[in-house]
């Protein structure tokens, strides 16, 4: 639990985010019960350039009220204080400052507790054993509309890595296109190629054709050297015969 007689015992660090980078500071509402944590984290928080406290206070209806009247941008929620029967604090806070964004004060790990904040609206969650470094990082994180810590298995959409353009490309063949090219390989020509396969000439061309434009190749020497870097030919493809 932070305390104010700890508070003046110790200089909490600054920010690592540059000053120059915040043209305004993050205009926050600190809402605590606990009146000694209250009071410590809000020297953490004044000391800290890119953040102005808006308020610090203990109850709903005052945070609400001010919520209301200030509008922050970032509101810091001790779990205790989410519910209350059919109330969901967040869900009320976000009604009067929709563009406030909520980090969670956990004083423990509630996996249940955790996914319900997230359903109500919050962003962010962390332990107060963690306070004074890793507040200011989740701060930072949640205020660039990011999740912090354990929402982040919760909330966080799968990361997109967009395709590699030629694993794209050759995902586009289909079967008869990569037995067309494997014996293009082979140093077969049409007529050879066709016979193997069952199939007419015109046929073999209009494979050829179609493996081009996929491919973005224009030759068929473009098209063995593209087939085996990218391992569509395979080296010991059995000849006719052998």
């Amino acid at each position: 639990m932070i305390s104010s007689s700890l508070i003046a015992e110790r200089e909490y660090p600054r920010s690592p985010v540059k000053e120059s980078q915040t043209l305004k500071p993050v205009r926050v509402l600190l809402i605590e019960p606990l009146v000694s944590v209250r009071a410590g984290l809000k020297v953490l928080l004044e000391n800290q350039p890119f953040l102005s406290v808006l308020g610090a206070v203990g109850n709903r209806q005052e945070a609400l009220a001010i919520a209301a009247e200030q509008k922050p941008e970032l509101a810091l929620i001790d779990m205790d204080m989410l519910y209350s029967g059919e109330s969901h604090f967040i869900a009320d806070l976000l009604h009067v400052a929709d563009r406030c964004k909520v980090l969670v004060l956990a004083s423990e790990k509630d996996d249940a507790a955790f996914q319900r904040a997230v359903k109500d609206g919050a962003i962010g969650i962390v332990l107060k054993e963690q306070i004074a470094n890793v507040l200011l990082s989740a701060i930072e994180r949640v205020n660039a509309g990011q999740v912090w810590s354990v929402l982040s298995q919760l909330s966080t959409p799968k990361r997109y890595d967009p395709p590699n353009p030629d694993e794209a490309r050759i995902a586009l063949l289909t079967e008869r296109e990569r037995e067309v090219i494997n014996l293009v390989g082979l140093a077969l020509k049409n007529k050879e190629i066709a016979d193997r396969l069952f199939i007419s000439e015109a046929t073999v061309r209009h494979h050829l054709t179609s493996i081009f434009a996929k491919l973005n190749v224009d030759s068929r020497l473009g098209l063995v050297v593209y087939g085996y870097r990218h391992g569509i030919i395979k080296i010991s493809y059995p000849r006719q015969g052998i």
